[in-house]
């Protein structure tokens, strides 16, 4: 593994910058997202 060049990954997102797609893979529609968003549950 010594050869093995590596990378800078940069800081971590923000909390709730992925929330969209995470919620959205697991089958939530944007509608859905949406309505969790405006009921405070994410932001």
């Amino acid at each position: 593994m010594r050869g093995t060049p590596t990378r800078g990954q940069g800081p971590a997102p923000t909390l709730g910058a992925d929330s969209d797609e995470v919620l959205a893979e697991a089958g939530l529609t944007p509608a859905a997202i949406d309505s969790l968003r405006a009921g405070g549950v994410i932001e």
